[in-house]
């Protein structure tokens, strides 16, 4: 769906063929989204952990071969390979630029689409993060402590939430500053 956007700039700067280009693959990626959708309506399954964490690791080698399909129509010159391989690199934020896009030859959509693309990567990875990666506890709090049932860890008597050991710290700090100054000052 956000494949219109770049099709609509492309259409005010009359670069008609990248427009229809956005638009009609923007189309084919809402109906193989339908198809797929309709073929496992009827399949009720719950998904364990270890299925979320395989079907985020493959949705970044897939979402960009959707996203590199109007980069490749685009372009003359560029493989379909080289155009995936630039939204991967888009994708998940990396910066490796394989394509060179020149807004004096291809226009600002080509740009605003692998700029979007970056966005939606990293929007992605911090929506995955805290709906699969968060419940796994999969961080470098978690590892190494001992989940015990008062809330304690092996360190000692500090609490196992790593979020309430810095709101902790940070309350500290400030009530400290407001009462050494008697006004707010910041760090």
């Amino acid at each position: 769906m956000l494949m219109i956007i770049p099709s609509v700039v492309a259409f005010v700067e009359n670069d008609y063929f990248v427009a229809r280009t956005f638009l009609y693959s923007c189309l084919a990626g809402i109906i193989v989204y339908a198809l797929i959708a309709i073929a496992l309506s009827n399949i009720n399954k719950v998904q364990n952990n270890f299925e979320k964490l395989i079907s985020f690791i493959l949705s970044y080698l897939f979402l960009p071969m959707l996203m590199a399909v109007p980069l490749f129509l685009s372009l003359d010159n560029v493989r379909f390979q080289d155009s995936w391989l630039q939204m991967v690199s888009a994708f998940t934020t990396t910066g490796f630029n394989l394509i060179d896009l020149d807004t004096s030859s291809t226009g600002s959509a080509l740009q605003l689409w692998l700029l979007m693309g970056s966005w939606l990567g990293g929007l992605f990875f911090w929506i995955c993060a805290i709906s699969i990666l968060l419940p796994l506890n999969i961080s470098r709090f978690e590892i190494g402590a001992a989940d015990l049932s008062d809330g304690t860890s092996v360190k000692g008597n500090e609490p196992i939430n790593p979020i309430i050991n810095l709101s902790l710290i940070h309350i500290s700090r400030c009530r400290r500053r407001l009462t050494f100054t008697n006004r707010w000052t910041p760090y």
